[in-house]
């Protein structure tokens, strides 16, 4: 989060850096105090919304490339999630979303490569 209300890399978030808190409602901008790295691996979660809430703090889904860019990126598999949820008694469902998974996230994936 900066002056510009965007979203910013973990990577580059320092003291004094303004997060929005999820402890208090509505959501709060507070201040970094300190920063400290655990561990630099992790999951890569995908939300209707695109945001997480992690140790109280809003986070986007998005941890390599720009968050309004990635979010309409993803917009179809969020869409297709919603019909293989009309699907879900189908046998093939879960196949289906296996397959569609992997092809979504092959395609966003050669497309980030190819413009960056």
């Amino acid at each position: 989060y900066d002056k510009h209300e965007r979203y910013v890399f973990a990577k580059d978030v320092s003291i004094g850096s303004l997060v929005l808190s999820s402890d208090l409602s509505p959501l709060t901008v507070i201040a970094v105090k300190e920063v400290v790295i655990y561990d630099d691996s992790g999951y890569a979660v995908l939300t209707m919304e695109g945001n997480i809430i992690a140790n109280g703090i809003v986070a986007s889904c998005y941890a390599t490339y720009d968050h309004s860019m990635m979010h309409i990126i993803t917009t179809p598999m969020r869409w297709w999630f919603h019909i293989l949820i009309e699907l879900r008694q189908l046998i093939v469902f879960d196949y289906l979303q296996q397959m569609t998974s992997n092809i979504i996230v092959s395609l966003v994936d050669f497309y980030l490569q190819s413009i960056y």
